[in-house]
């Protein structure tokens, strides 16, 4: 990850496989991720709907670009809880 880091290269966590006790003990102040995806499978033990989570660093929002006005666009729509868009 320093490699990358380095580089300026964005780092992405796939924590989907992960169960709730390795999510506990991820440790993600070492790794130091600008996104981190997961589904939400692993809280309900089920997927119904396929539902993802994609988190993002705050200081990684930015790179994510604004199209319309909007940051992101496509298939995947990006709701903030803290800051407005």
């Amino acid at each position: 990850m320093s490699l990358a880091q380095k580089n300026n290269w964005h780092v992405l966590l796939d924590a989907g496989s992960l169960g709730l006790n390795g999510m506990d003990s991820l440790g993600l102040s070492l790794f130091q991720t600008d996104f981190i995806i997961t589904s939400f499978y692993i809280f309900f033990e089920s997927d119904p709907t396929g539902f993802e989570c994609l988190l993002i660093r705050k200081s990684a929002i930015e790179t994510l670009g604004k199209e319309n006005g909007r940051i992101g666009s496509g298939m995947v729509k990006i709701i903030s809880i803290l800051i407005p868009l």
